[in-house]
């Protein structure tokens, strides 16, 4: 079976299921309605197990859901859907294995036309390894979901001891018109999750038990019966100033069920009120994770965050509870009153309505520079995760803002500006450049890596106004491009580029902004009437010799180092040097990041 790409994502060509509709829903995580459903079970942080991972359709969200402090496994045996599975979820730790109830040798029968596979004991397929979930060792198991195509009761023996010992909930596809191939048998799973203490549900309220084809949510009985209880006690002890006692009752209710989000939200409250306010911050957001529609969730971090003076991301929540419950009056007030009290300079006016518009636009935060990320879609989330580890590695102290779509946990000096607007994301990227709450701002393009102190870019700005590299020198007149040099003669390239806040570059946003819109969406794209291309044509159009801006070229050897010039770089022994990397070859980046080492 042959691998194929669309929009990035790895899919295997003949399973027409996927390479229908990934294309069509646009994402790889196309199942939404039964993510929906499982994704509250796992916690920010914890442990999630993907057996029978496939492409990495379920995995990709797991991941996303525990973020960087978390944990994900996936298990699959089919090799070109491991191969897939690696490139399209790096993070995850992948294993090529079935699992089963011991270390033995399987075969593997792959279906038509599918992508898919069940394991067999027959001949006559591949031979693939199996080993059981109980030969890996864990600190803590959140979820498992199984989708085994039949071995089911196989897997969940050998994974006995862990169940036993971590009490996760389960998600279990039961299909019987695959076991009509494998000889499997629905009342035996069900016997054997009984037995170890766990109720079943169908994860869909719709189903039944004994619907033909079902995804069954298996949660352990003690949690069911005893987190309600744990919670009411909770809310007792608070409403009676017990507050030892109730956080005790609420950390007890959510060791026992972590997918409610009203008792994370309560615990930080009575974390508050004891003074713990960063502990209380972080149930908050942990609230957040398990429940986003729930406005008053929002609101009361957002004052948690004012009172810890973190500006940017108080606001931020304001705006998001608002944007819930837009009748939720008080919560304006005190949106204008975290900006009245000096986290953001403004006029008292919008003391009674609230504040209208990104708060970035007209307002400056405590730090004078800064970077700025722009992340449309769940790739380029995943590219900006990648980035922001490397960028604080090398520059813990400077903060970032990321303008995204896409959810998004907690980054640690990262500020997440939520983006609704529809447009061609090369139009965006100029419209965001307004936006930048720094004085001196930093764009980088989510495929650049920052490995080196890059404070000096700052210092540049003391004397220009803006900071661009060139694009290397290549020969586009027929393929295979010739790489000539370099620098090329005017062409500057716009996925690093540094600027400051003045007259000039407002003009110049507008003028970039002005050309780009005429732009049909549907032909603008990289390397193809892209926003490089706009920028370049005012470039070209003299706009910055009439204004009179202070253009620094910057050395695209040390701060924007492209694919082409690489092997060059490296040649003429110049590669140490480099401080921000640019160039999407993930496969190769941990190699080239050991060679700068050297």
């Amino acid at each position: 079976m042959a691998i194929k790409f669309w929009n990035g994502i790895a899919l295997i060509e003949n399973d027409t299921y996927r390479t229908q509709l990934i294309p069509k829903l646009g994402r790889l995580d196309h199942d939404q309605s039964l993510l929906k459903e499982i994704l509250p079970h796992i916690p920010r942080g914890g442990v999630a197990i993907d057996v029978g991972a496939n492409i990495g359709d379920h995995t990709i969200a797991y991941l996303n859901k525990v973020g960087l402090t978390g944990r994900v496994l996936a298990f699959e045996p089919l090799p070109e859907a491991y191969e897939c599975l690696t490139l399209n979820v790096p993070g995850a730790e992948s294993y090529n294995y079935a699992l089963s109830d011991q270390e033995e040798t399987l075969n593997l029968v792959i279906r038509p036309n599918t992508g898919e596979s069940f394991c067999s004991y027959s001949e006559n397929s591949q031979t693939i390894r199996a080993v059981p979930l109980d030969s890996f060792e864990f600190t803590q198991v959140d979820l498992i979901k199984f989708d085994v195509e039949g071995w089911e009761l196989k897997a969940l023996k050998g994974a006995e001891e862990t169940i036993y010992q971590h009490q996760p909930r389960m998600v279990i596809e039961i299909n019987e018109q695959v076991f009509k191939r494998t000889l499997g048998n629905r009342q035996e799973i069900y016997d054997f999750l009984k037995r170890h203490d766990y109720e079943l549900q169908p994860i869909q309220p719709k189903n039944s038990l004994n619907t033909e084809r079902i995804d069954v949510l298996a949660v352990p009985e003690k949690a069911q019966y005893f987190c309600g209880f744990q919670h009411k006690l909770g809310e007792a002890y608070t409403a009676n100033s017990q507050l030892d006692q109730a956080i005790i009752a609420y950390r007890r209710a959510i060791g026992l069920n972590p997918t409610i989000s009203s008792s994370h939200h309560n615990l930080g409250d009575v974390l508050e009120k004891q003074g713990h306010l960063e502990s209380a911050i972080a149930f908050y957001r942990k609230a957040i994770d398990l429940n986003r529609d729930h406005h008053q969730y929002h609101i009361t971090l957002a004052k948690a965050l004012a009172r810890k003076g973190m500006a940017a991301e108080a606001v931020a929540e304001y705006r998001l509870g608002m944007s819930l419950n837009p009748n939720f009056q008080w919560s304006e007030d005190n949106f204008a009153e975290a900006l009245l009290e000096g986290l953001y300079k403004h006029h008292s006016k919008d003391h009674s309505k609230g504040f209208q518009g990104n708060p970035s636009q007209k307002n400056d935060t405590s730090h004078d520079c800064g970077v700025i990320y722009l992340a449309i879609g769940e790739k380029f989330k995943q590219e900006f995760i990648n980035a922001y580890k490397f960028f604080k590695k090398s520059n813990p102290t400077i903060p970032i803002s990321l303008f995204t779509d896409c959810p998004m946990g907690e980054l640690d000096g990262c500020t997440v500006y939520p983006l609704n607007d529809k447009k061609n994301p090369h139009k965006l990227k100029v419209d965001i450049l307004k936006k930048s709450p720094y004085q001196k701002t930093l764009f980088l393009d989510t495929d650049t890596l920052v490995v080196g102190d890059i404070s000096d870019i700052f210092s540049f700005l003391d004397d220009c106004d803006l900071c661009i590299a060139k694009t290397p020198h290549i020969d586009y007149s027929k393929p295979p491009y010739k790489y000539l040099g370099y620098e090329s003669h005017n062409t500057m390239n716009t996925g690093v580029f540094a600027f400051k806040k003045c007259q000039f570059i407002t003009k110049m946003i507008d003028g970039w902004i002005t050309l780009a819109s005429k732009q049909n969406d549907s032909t603008m794209r990289a390397g193809h009437f892209g926003d490089q291309y706009y920028f370049n044509q005012l470039l070209q159009s003299g706009f910055f010799e009439q204004e009179g801006g202070k253009v620094k070229v910057i050395d695209n050897k040390i701060y924007n180092v492209r694919p082409q010039p690489l092997p060059h770089l490296i040649k003429d022994g110049l590669f140490n040097q480099a401080k921000i990397i640019h160039l999407r070859l993930p496969a190769f980046v941990p190699s080239l990041i050991s060679l700068k080492k050297k």
